[in-house]
């Protein structure tokens, strides 16, 4: 059987494009670059207050529904991001889950068991190693477990309501005769204020500043002041940068493991060597030990020492 590894797992998207006056449209937006790129409204938007409080925000409550799988795509990187990847997560036994269809911009997952897992392997000439998924194979979508669970309202008001605030976006609705929305927006913002979605609320947070900047980019750009619009450029263009040095640094990383690890397999291999050898030469064989021994540490303590070790360099 061929060894292959197995397909990445889903990379979220809100959008790509060459064009360098949209660099917001990016294939991932994890949280962490959510908030340390995006402007608040406060720094992005030209008269915020003013547009906060005023007729405006019917304007981008209406355009909702046309956001709304951007709206599910922030929230499977509130819920599941992990660096630059969603892992999906099942909400019973925290195994991982792979994709089982849509409905809509919602998508539906299983849990991943491990006779899933190894059909899956075989059925893709994959290696099945030692790593097999466990999971239960339970069922469920990208709100399960949360207070939006069943949530009819587009799912972009809750982000909206996290970036601005519940009062404006309420009083939009509610003179747009869309009492219904209204209403379950407020529970779904009374519910979020529990303890045990603390963590969620605030990876929430972070990637409403992506979502509704974009939504402002995109459906209504001269509400955007050129100061902000410049603040994100900056940003976004510091980001690339250190994500750059980010990855030259790991490949440098792991071209001195490499060299280090063959250093290792070397000092290994001889005092294995010299033990099947001491029999015959037990005092040259201790000292020849002793060097090597101090060779391997030597080594290992390179590697451990090294600048370049950090993680967070």
């Amino acid at each position: 059987m061929t060894t292959k590894s197995a397909a990445k797992p889903m990379r979220a998207m809100l959008g790509r494009t060459a064009d360098p006056n949209k660099c917001w449209r990016r294939e991932i937006w994890t949280r962490e670059q959510a908030q340390r790129v995006w402007p608040t409204w406060s720094q992005l938007l030209i008269y915020p207050k003013k547009i906060r409080n005023s007729s405006n925000v019917h304007n981008f409550v209406d355009a909702m529904a046309q956001f709304n799988a951007a709206g599910y795509e922030c929230l499977r990187w509130a819920r599941w991001g992990e660096e630059d990847e969603v892992y999906v997560r099942c909400p019973d036994c925290n195994e991982r889950a792979w994709s089982h269809g849509a409905r809509r911009a919602k998508r539906r997952w299983r849990c991943v068991t491990k006779k899933m897992y190894e059909a899956h392997q075989k059925a893709k000439d994959y290696q099945v190693g030692a790593h097999s998924r466990n999971g239960c194979g339970f069922q469920f979508d990208d709100t399960k477990g949360t207070p939006f669970e069943t949530m009819q309202a587009p799912l972009g008001l809750v982000f909206f309501a996290l970036y601005f605030s519940a009062g404006p976006i309420d009083q939009s609705l509610r003179v747009n005769k869309l009492h219904a929305q209204a209403e379950e927006l407020s529970e779904v913002l009374t519910a979020l204020k529990e303890p045990q979605h603390a963590e969620l609320v605030a990876s929430m947070r972070h990637l409403a500043k992506v979502f509704s900047g974009t939504l402002f980019l995109e459906y209504q750009p001269s509400v955007v002041s050129e100061a902000g619009r410049m603040l994100l450029q900056k940003n976004i263009a510091a980001d690339d940068a250190a994500r750059a040095a980010r990855r030259a640094k790991i490949e440098s990383w792991k071209k001195v493991i490499s060299t280090e690890y063959e250093a290792i397999r070397a000092d290994v291999d001889w005092l294995e060597s010299l033990d099947k050898g001491s029999a015959q030469r037990p005092a040259a064989s201790a000292r020849e030990r002793t060097g090597r021994y101090r060779a391997l540490m030597g080594t290992m303590r390179r590697i451990t020492s090294a600048s370049w070790f950090d993680s967070d360099a």
